[in-house]
């Protein structure tokens, strides 16, 4: 069994995960690009999990405001962030599937020995 063989990553699959999903960091979670993925989710969670902290929790209405449009500006980056991704995905889709084409067997090694 061949253990290196990793599946074409589909860009119709990876539009179907930015488009609903983009904020969370989906697409690139689908892609392997684990660190960046993860950074879009914790942006946008954060930015979510302030606004609700503080529409729940915080009564007084300047200090609310201050978090509540710092909060917005987290998931505003993660939203920008999707949108710049949705020009950016056939490269990145492109890029991912090169990563995972099987590399000739043997050609570097056969460049050396002769």
């Amino acid at each position: 069994m061949d253990h290196d063989h990793h599946p074409r990553k589909k860009l119709w699959l990876a539009y179907l995960l930015a488009i609903p999903f983009g904020c969370l960091g989906a697409h690139r979670f689908y892609l392997g690009r684990l660190r960046t993925g993860s950074l879009i989710l914790c942006l946008w969670l954060a930015g979510f999990f302030i606004a609700w902290g503080v529409a729940i929790a915080m009564p007084a209405q300047s200090i609310a405001a201050s978090l509540d449009t710092g909060a917005g500006l987290l998931m505003l980056s993660a939203w920008t962030w999707e949108l710049i991704d949705l020009a950016l995905l056939p490269g990145m889709v492109r890029q991912s599937n090169q990563k995972t084409l099987p590399q000739p067997s043997g050609s570097a090694d056969a460049a050396e020995s002769r």
